[in-house]
């Protein structure tokens, strides 16, 4: 972080650590400061799911949503958009035998 202020400045993976240590309030941070200072329609759609991820997590599911619509109205099908839907996604019922 010290070698590259700049650059993790407009990256969405300090959210992805923060959401990876349970620091959903700093994620929420990190990601939507990212989504705001994105140069380009990929790295904004990144910071995008990364805002999502992040919202999912905070338990605000319909504001999550619309940032992963954002996502995809600027670049659809990417990977990482599909990876933050799955995330999202309620989880599947599994059959008891």
């Amino acid at each position: 972080r010290a070698a590259f202020p700049a650059l993790l400045a407009h990256s969405p993976a300090p959210a992805w650590l923060a959401l990876l240590g349970g620091e959903h309030e700093e994620a929420l941070a990190l990601a939507g400061r990212a989504a705001a200072r994105a140069t380009g329609p990929l790295a904004r759609a990144q910071a995008e799911c990364a805002l999502a991820a992040a919202l999912g997590a905070a338990g605000r599911t319909d504001e999550a949503r619309r940032a992963l619509e954002r996502a995809r109205a600027l670049c659809p099908g990417t990977a990482r958009i599909a990876e933050t839907a799955a995330r999202l996604a309620p989880p599947a019922a599994v059959p008891v035998p």
